[in-house]
């Protein structure tokens, strides 16, 4: 007795020296696992009648000739549609990407003759590590900025608690509408604020609002909304 699964094949020896086979399957099972089950059973029987000397010939007339044809008992493996562009074409497009890292799918596929759809070419750019993100604004700093901000950082390195205990940081924010919407970048995974993929500060023209306030140790204070002439319009309390 064989067990497979929850379907058990017993195999019985006639008095002519054949073998009889019963296969007892729970009911409800998925078709694929009966035809599973269907074929286990035909390797049990397969062997059982090698062990009688039979012939080759005769266990493939009895097991529909599929071990005659084929040498094979179970089903052949489906190999699917090949892929439908080459290396050369994925590497194309995701070359075209990393060089033009604000352009879209749909644009970098007409510009690199990519065969394949606007889909399979976002599929391509993904597995190459490239991501579809929002991209950041921010004001693009010289190197002089940048070497003021790391010597104002050092100064204050090694202040202790009391220090920041009695210090308040603050800074402005302003909100401004954007003619373009909001723009999206190809790029790998934690490059976020790399400068490539970044966007400058730019201002529409049609509004803005300005925001001011600050935070401390024992939570955010208040802000402040004011106007272009730095005149106080809205006051609140965080």
């Amino acid at each position: 007795m064989k067990p497979i699964g929850k379907t058990r094949i017993h195999i019985y020896r006639t008095d002519t020296g054949r073998h009889r086979f019963i296969m007892a399957s729970v009911p409800c099972l998925p078709r694929y696992v009966l035809d599973t089950l269907r074929v286990e059973a035909q390797k049990v029987r397969a062997i059982a009648k090698l062990e009688e000397n039979w012939s080759l010939s005769e266990i493939a007339r009895d097991l529909n000739k599929r071990w005659q044809e084929e040498q094979r008992l179970q089903r052949p493996v489906r190999q699917g549609v090949g892929k439908v562009s080459n290396n050369e074409e994925d590497n194309a497009l995701v070359e075209y990407i990393r060089q033009n890292p604000f352009q879209t799918a749909v644009k970098a596929r007409e510009e690199t003759l990519f065969p394949g759809s606007v889909i399979t070419a976002r599929r391509r750019l993904k597995q190459s590590g490239l991501r579809n993100c929002a991209a950041v604004s921010k004001t693009f700093l010289s190197n002089d900025h940048k070497q003021r901000r790391i010597q104002f950082a050092n100064a204050f390195l090694k202040r202790g608690h009391e220090f920041w205990n009695n210090a308040i940081f603050s800074d402005e924010k302003t909100f401004q509408s954007c003619n373009s919407g909001r723009l999206r970048v190809y790029r790998p995974r934690n490059t976020r604020f790399e400068e490539r993929y970044t966007l400058p500060n730019a201002s529409s023209g049609r509004f803005s609002v300005n925001v001011w306030g600050w935070i401390s140790v024992e939570g955010p204070g208040c802000y402040r909304q004011y106007n272009k002439f730095f005149r106080i319009i809205l006051s609140s309390s965080m």
